[in-house]
């Protein structure tokens, strides 16, 4: 069963080398324990495999052609961060060794290595995530398209868990929210998620199309149907046959289509365009619009029925200024997605840049933020982003910001300062927390990261925000 965890399960490992003979090894080493084992030859089969499905522990050799074992290792973090990954090298060194650490290694191992000595380190790694993972009394596996739905805010979590239980089923699901906020994402993860996971996915946009081509992208036409249909042509209706039909833009598509997609949403039924042949299809509907629909059917453009039809299900996306929290998560993962792509090793962005980052408003959302880190790290001439690679109405807009809030806070009466008092005082009692914590851990930043429960990256900018020194 793909992709299925319990508590229970078969330790699933993946090894990544390209000699075959250590694949061969380590492969026959560990399905003789009894664990489930896949390999790969390079790294960006490993990369495909680790998109598709969930591995507890990775081996992978650090030096490799193309991708290397960093790149694996950033990749398995990123999308998997239960996911626990060994490097083993034949050219070890300390800094690659401190460095793989940093970016969540389980360990360094260095050849020549001695097998039982490898077995024994897996096994124990085994043993503490079983006992983890029977300490909670429920656990369902999470595909990477659920996890791809990165953030910490409490609207995100609530979204995965609303994909978590809405996946499993057939009904139609319509998914709102503005441009930008990654409703195609959504709406995937769905997909990936759901029985289906294995049978197409077909995505269409229905506001680039006049509704004369929409009906025939939809349904398709027989040869003749209409000028210019010189051969039979099949719809996405049919091709998404067994899978999910994302609709996106839904609420730009013409009455006249929507009349025939509600017939088809409640018999499964249609016929293409210029044809008399009944075709049937087992579809699911997922549709996505950043317009107000119930306001679109006041005005005449949008059917109630077929409104109905799609909103079985309701999954609304909000825009990024709504969940702060989530930007220093999403700055991690597209830092570690834009390394691997562009072959950079850029791994953080200094505080100045996050305090940017938290104030703007972000009105592209999600993909704004995206095509800023791609830019940056583009950009980027050391492991660090700084201001330096940031575009310049970014930083013009928070000035413009701080020049306003100094004017709007001066001459503050006491009353208005009262306000705040609440949110001082939790302040004060999460700056005592994190201070203590740095102060067991002897200042390690990412040691108190994995203990607070953050990412190292949200630590770094409450440290700025608290002022703690």
């Amino acid at each position: 069963m793909n992709g299925e965890r319990n508590n229970t399960k078969t330790v699933k490992i993946l090894v990544v080398d390209d000699k075959e003979n250590m694949r061969t090894l380590l492969s026959e080493a560990f399905e003789e324990i009894g664990y489930q084992v896949k390999t790969a030859s390079y790294g960006e089969e490993a990369i495909e495999l680790i998109s598709k499905d969930y591995f507890d522990i990775i081996l992978t050799d650090l030096n490799m052609p193309g991708k290397t074992g960093m790149d694996v290792l950033k990749f398995a973090k990123s999308t998997s961060p239960e996911t626990e990954v060994i490097i083993i090298t034949a050219y070890g060194t300390i800094e690659k060794a401190v460095e793989a650490m940093r970016l969540g290694a389980h360990d360094f191992i260095t050849k020549p290595f001695q097998l039982a000595v490898l077995k024994n380190k897996v096994q124990k790694l085994a043993k503490l995530k079983q006992s983890k993972s029977d300490s909670i009394s429920f656990q369902t596996w999470i595909h990477p398209s659920v996890q791809h739905l990165v953030g910490e805010s409490s609207a995100t979590r609530h979204l995965r868990e609303m994909i978590i239980r809405i996946a499993p089923t057939k009904s139609s699901v319509l998914i709102t929210g503005p441009s930008g906020v990654g409703k195609e994402l959504v709406a995937r993860a769905l997909h990936d998620a759901s029985p289906r996971r294995d049978q197409p996915f077909v995505a269409l946009n229905c506001a680039a199309l006049a509704p004369t081509l929409l009906e025939s992208e939809l349904f398709g036409h027989e040869k003749g149907a209409f000028t210019g249909a010189t051969s039979r042509r099949i719809g996405r209706f049919e091709k998404a046959h067994k899978g999910t039909l994302f609709l996106d833009e839904v609420g730009e598509i013409d009455p006249s289509v929507q009349v025939k997609l509600l017939r088809v949403l409640e018999t499964g039924e249609f016929e293409r365009v210029g044809g008399t042949e009944t075709i049937k299809v087992d579809v699911r509907i997922v549709a996505a619009t950043n317009k107000d629909l119930r306001q679109a059917i006041s005005k005449g453009t949008f059917r109630e029925d077929f409104y109905y039809r799609l909103n079985v299900f309701s999954i609304y996306v909000p825009p990024l200024k709504d969940r702060p929290d989530d930007i220093p998560t999403l700055v991690d993962h597209f830092l570690h997605k834009f390394s691997i792509e562009l072959g950079k090793e850029v791994y953080e962005i200094d505080d100045e840049v996050m305090n940017i980052f938290m104030k703007y408003p972000w009105p592209g959302n999600v993909r704004e933020l995206e095509n800023i880190i791609e830019r940056a790290v583009v950009l980027a001439l050391g492991p660090q982003i700084t201001t330096r690679e940031l575009p310049y109405e970014l930083i013009s807009y928070v000035e413009e910001c701080k020049e306003k809030e100094i004017k709007k806070f001066k001459g503050k009466d006491i009353e208005e300062e009262k306000t705040f008092s609440l949110e001082k005082h939790t302040e004060e009692m999460e700056r005592e927390l994190i201070l203590k914590t740095l102060e067991k851990f002897h200042w390690n930043k990412t040691k108190t990261a994995e203990h607070l429960g953050l990412k190292r990256t949200t630590l770094q900018y409450k440290i700025k925000k608290l002022k703690i020194e």
